[in-house]
């Protein structure tokens, strides 16, 4: 046998190898907060808090803490934008 023959058969040998693990491996599928899904969170959010008569700020947030949606809801335009402020403060300070 000769060198480059040997060297394409350890290769193959490899190839053939990885091949029968990466069918063999199950990887975790990671679920990622979309857009649409923060948005529609914010909103039942907001009808809940609107219902109670609460006066609040919505953020919605993923995993690794980033901010997907921003709502707020119940106070009037000037508490509203202290408040919507102070949560952009909050998560820039992060």
């Amino acid at each position: 046998m000769t060198y480059t023959t040997r060297i394409a058969a350890a290769f193959l040998s490899l190839f053939t190898l990885a091949c029968s693990l990466q069918a063999q491996v199950h990887l975790p599928v990671k679920k990622v907060l979309t857009l649409e899904a923060a948005r529609t969170l914010a909103s039942l959010a907001s009808a809940e808090a609107v219902k109670n008569k609460w006066s609040m700020v919505i953020a919605v947030v993923d995993d690794g803490q980033y901010l997907g949606a921003l709502g707020i809801s119940g106070g009037s335009s000037e508490q509203d934008g202290l408040a919507a402020k102070a949560a952009l403060d909050a998560f820039s300070a992060k």
